[in-house]
């Protein structure tokens, strides 16, 4: 892991939404980290569709709940989140399906390389928190499986390449085996899933020369 880039870090903070950066602040026996989305979305020049905070309690969520709703906003409670609609402005959702008080641990959760940023403020100072392939994989809109050690409906990582692939990213074949292998509930698999997708899809380019079945 490794931080990001200090112009890209203060361009995250800066469009940040006035109250979530007011109250993205670490404090003793609280803890709230800026993760995922909003972050790649920032840096790639996209539209970012909401905020995600993660936090390390169920208290710390209502904590900040209290913190950052105003009024004429309204508020969801899911058993992942609470979500915060604003009558102007991104929603910003609070996630309280998955609590993390370490912004590593955070950033290793997400199941793509491109989701894999944490920013947060503590002791005055904004740090952060990206993959090392972070940079490389957003520069080309590849989608790199993480096989994340985390409790998540079976799926979900499909769903969101789906999602990913209609807005212009790849997922190579060796990556989406992962993901199958991670549906069907046998990570042993994905080599041989991968080679039944090679077989459909093949390397059409080796050593600079396009490759005849």
């Amino acid at each position: 892991m490794k931080s990001l880039n200090e112009i890209d870090a203060r361009r995250v903070v800066q469009l940040l939404p006035k109250v979530v950066r007011e109250n993205l602040v670490n404090e003793e026996g609280y803890k709230v980290f800026l993760g995922g989305g909003f972050i790649r979305e920032v840096i790639s020049g996209g539209e970012p569709r909401d905020v995600d905070l993660f936090v390390d309690s169920k208290e710390s969520a209502r904590t900040l709940r209290d913190k950052i709703r105003t009024e004429g906003d309204r508020v969801f409670k899911t058993d992942n989140a609470i979500t915060i609609v604003r009558p102007v402005g991104l929603p910003i959702q609070i996630i309280t399906r998955w609590l993390y008080s370490d912004a590593q641990r955070l950033a290793e959760s997400f199941d793509y390389t491109v989701c894999q940023g944490v920013l947060w403020k503590e002791e005055g100072v904004w740090l952060s928190l990206v993959s090392d392939d972070f940079y490389a994989d957003l520069a080309a809109k590849r989608l790199r499986y993480t096989t994340p050690d985390r409790e998540e409906a079976a799926g979900g990582s499909m769903l969101r390449a789906l999602r990913f692939t209609k807005r212009g990213y790849h997922i190579p074949p060796e990556e989406l085996a992962k993901v199958i292998a991670r549906l069907v509930g046998d990570d042993a698999k994905a080599e041989d899933i991968c080679a039944n997708l090679r077989e459909v899809d093949p390397l059409r380019l080796l050593a600079g020369e396009f490759v005849n079945d």
